[in-house]
Parts: C-alpha cells; sequence; structure tokens
C-alpha cells in the first residue's frame, strides 16, 4: 500500500506511530502536535522521524492539505470521572458547543493558561482538532480520521454531531487487562472484532496477580474536618472480581494501579507492568531523562496500543482494497 502522511494532534509519546507501525501501515511523514516536554523526548527516542510542530492551537491546516490521515486523543480531564466533569466550558461558566462559538472565546483572548482570568477548560481543545480537520476535509476530502474519548454521555453528542459519525465503544480489556472503556470516532471502514474469546486476566502480565485493586475516594456526609481529615474525605480499598487491572490514569498516580496477590497482599503495579497494561513493550517510555512518574503518567494518558493497531488494521485493508479494484481496471 502507499505510504501514509499522518498528522497526530495531542500526540503524547507517540501511541499513534507505534499502532501504525504494529499495524504494518507504511509512513510518508508524521507530524505531531504536542507540546508535553518529556512526553515529546519519550516520542524522539522510539520514532526519530517524528516533526514535532508544536501547540495544535497554533497549527496552520495549509501546511497539512495533503495529509492521509489525521487523529487525536483529546483531553478528557474535563469530561472523565476523574477529573471535575465540567466539559466544554469556559472558568466563567460558557459552555462551548460549537466552532464559532470556540472561535469567538479565543478571539476575546479565551487560552489554556490557568493563571489568567478567562480561560478554556482543557476538554474545549476538541474545537483545535475540529478547527484542522474542517479546513483539510474541504480541500483533502479524502482524509481519514480517528478520535478518541473517554466515555461521556452528557458531552458525546457534541463530538458526533461535529464529526459526522457515531461513536465505537471498546473497552481496552478485549486485548489486554486492564479496564479502560473509551469511545471512538472513525470514518475508517470498520471491521468489528470477534469477542467470543476470553478476554487476558491480569496474571498473564503479574503472574502472583488475582485481580486489580485500588483505593477510591467515599464521600462521608457526617464527617467532621480534622487537621487529620481537612476535606472530609477517605479512602476505601476495593479488589476488582474480574480479575483485570483497574484503568491506569494520569491523575489517580498509585491510589488505584494495585492488585490483589495470591498470598493475600495488595502490592503495587510498576511500570514495566503498567506498559505492557497498555499494549507497549517493556522499557518503551524508557527514554533518558524522563522520571518514572512522568513515565506514569504519559502512560494514563495514552492509548491501549492493541486498540488503535486494530482501527489501522481496518485502514490498511481498506486502502489495499481499493488500490487492488484500481489496479484492475487500469
Amino acid at each position: 500500500m502507499k505510504e501514509l502522511k499522518v498528522l497526530s494532534f495531542f500526540d503524547g509519546m507517540a501511541c499513534g506511530a507505534e499502532s501504525l507501525d504494529r499495524a504494518g501501515v507504511p509512513i510518508a511523514s508524521y507530524h505531531a502536535a504536542e507540546i508535553d516536554k518529556p512526553a515529546m523526548a519519550v516520542a524522539k527516542w522510539n520514532f526519530p522521524h517524528i516533526q514535532h510542530i508544536g501547540d495544535v492551537c497554533n497549527v496552520d491546516p495549509n501546511d497539512y492539505l495533503d495529509t492521509d490521515l489525521m487523529f487525536g486523543g483529546s483531553p478528557c480531564q474535563s469530561f472523565s470521572i476523574a477529573g471535575k466533569k465540567t466539559g466544554m466550558t469556559t472558568n466563567d461558566g460558557q459552555i462551548v458547543d460549537s466552532l464559532g462559538k470556540y472561535l469567538l472565546l479565543k478571539s476575546m483572548g479565551y487560552g489554556y493558561d490557568k493563571s489568567s482570568l478567562t480561560y478554556f477548560n482543557s476538554s474545549c481543545i476538541f474545537w483545535e482538532f475540529i478547527r484542522v480537520y474542517r479546513a483539510i476535509k474541504a480541500v483533502n476530502p479524502n482524509v481519514k480520521f480517528l478520535l478518541e474519548n473517554v466515555v461521556n454521555t452528557q458531552w458525546e453528542k457534541f463530538i458526533t454531531r461535529e464529526l459526522g459519525v457515531e461513536p465505537i465503544r471498546i473497552n481496552s480489556s478485549i486485548f489486554v487487562p486492564q479496564n479502560r472503556d473509551r469511545y471512538y470516532w472513525t470514518d475508517i471502514m470498520y471491521i468489528p472484532m470477534r469477542t467470543n474469546h476470553y478476554p487476558p486476566k491480569l496474571s498473564t502480565i503479574i503472574p502472583d496477580a488475582i485481580s486489580g485493586a485500588g483505593s477510591r475516594g467515599v464521600a462521608q456526609k457526617n464527617w467532621v474536618k480534622t487537621p487529620d481529615n481537612p476535606f472530609k474525605y477517605k479512602q476505601k480499598l476495593t479488589v476488582r472480581k474480574d480479575g483485570i487491572a483497574n484503568c491506569l490514569t494520569a491523575s489517580a498516580g498509585i491510589t488505584c494501579r494495585k492488585y490483589l496477590s495470591e498470598t493475600g497482599e495488595i502490592k503495587v503495579i510498576n511500570i514495566d507492568q503498567a506498559e505492557q497494561l497498555q499494549g507497549f513493550p517493556v522499557g518503551f517510555t524508557a527514554a533518558p531523562g524522563v522520571s518514572e512518574y512522568q513515565r506514569f503518567k504519559m502512560l494514563g494518558n495514552g492509548w491501549t496500543i492493541d486498540v488503535i493497531a486494530y482501527f489501522f488494521q481496518c485502514l490498511k485493508f481498506e486502502i489495499e482494497r481499493k488500490e487492488q479494484v484500481l489496479d484492475f481496471k487500469s
């Protein structure tokens, strides 16, 4: 098949590049919009050919009109149950429900600097994906897209409306022993995967693991604030009953990243195991100068490689089939 020109938004540590490589999709160029330096270091360490292009807010779509594939996982912190669940709003309470409104507020000085008086919540940056995608699509109708985000029925309708396709809901546990429920919007010719096999258990990665565990916050209305409990909040340890790990997150850290061992101990999932839970080879995030904390954070922010690689395998099949038809006609 032909080599693809790729534009990756919110690229992180190059989950897209790893997934394309896993799927066997040849790449002509890979432009990545990202500003997180540790994630960029990991991306370059694994894929030196990546060309980083800076902040998504400053991307000029005219520079990428010949893009074959555009993808990204826009920040979910304002959607996720682990965040404040404020969605696509501004800090002063305005709902950002269209590209026009987003661009108007942006022209008025709204940005993502939380030290300013007015700013967008992080999930509003989805509109930057739409801004660039629409401009490319108007000139290049053959461009393909893939967008990922958390499952959130309140805001899903806006993304669906803008992209014109219903989301495909996939839990990463089909491929890896991790509970990671996500929506995927795409115009790639998706071939539903077979799910009649037994999903892998955590013990396939951690031999002595029985099931995932973690401490989650439990609000107590009748608790009294004390120096030891200033937020009227406590945590309760829970053990999963399905033999897989809790979802890896960027914010919860070690809190949910535990497991029950065969000896009855509650142990912590280490960095090598976390990489495997996201479908990466061990050591993928071990770029020089990147701390373990930063590695865990980018894994929590990242994609499950097996899921994205499956989408790209579908894309490869679609392109190769079209090429075969064209060869036959010629």
